[in-house]
């Protein structure tokens, strides 16, 4: 192989080694569709609303918990949040009846 051709050969092998570990890196990092980008600003628009903890990263982690939407409040909740969230209800519940 000639000289320049070589140091061709090097680049191309380079530039593909380095686009290959850009594709596989942002496989790793999913860019959000735009409905979790919605559900994430439900989700923290309601947090805020019931004093809840409203840090997006811990709502991000919280929402890839499929069992945190057993509340039926359509919002993903702790175990702790869910508690007091039925707490409240069922002592305003008594105060109306």
């Amino acid at each position: 192989m000639v000289p320049g051709r070589r140091r061709l050969a090097a680049v191309l092998a380079a530039t593909l080694i380095s686009l290959s570990s850009v594709t596989m890196s942002s496989a790793n990092s999913p860019i959000p569709t735009v409905d979790e980008v919605d559900q994430l600003s439900i989700e923290l628009q309601f947090r805020r609303d019931f004093g809840l903890n409203s840090d997006p990263e811990f709502v991000k982690q919280l929402m890839a918990d499929a069992t945190a939407y057993d509340g039926n409040y359509g919002v993903a909740l702790t175990l702790d949040e869910l508690s007091d969230l039925q707490g409240v209800w069922r002592s305003k519940t008594r105060l109306v009846h």
